[in-house]
């Protein structure tokens, strides 16, 4: 998973794959996307990890932008409850 602090509308989904399809190994590129309007910080600057692994990527625990590695639609997209419900269960796979 990659956070992001930038607002998704401004973000073209199928462009952002083709780039970094071209720039990263198959195995580093990004499943899960997430949009933060503001990235948790500490008193030295150093992002708070904890809580975004705490959250995963259960859209019904987190409320930023959540999106999904569509493989075969070679896009970003949003991952709704319905989604997440077949990543756990395994009907979906990577």
């Amino acid at each position: 998973m990659v956070a992001i602090q930038v607002d998704p509308k401004n973000v073209d989904f199928s462009e952002l794959y083709q780039n970094v399809s071209k720039r990263l190994p198959s195995y580093a590129i990004p499943l899960f996307l997430r949009f933060s309007k503001q990235m948790e910080e500490t008193g030295t600057y150093k992002l708070k990890k904890v809580t975004y692994q705490k959250e995963g990527f259960n859209p019904g625990e987190v409320h930023d932008a959540l999106l999904f590695l569509d493989a075969k639609q070679k896009t970003y997209i949003p991952l709704n409850k319905e989604l997440y419900s077949d990543i756990v269960t395994g009907n979906l796979r990577f």
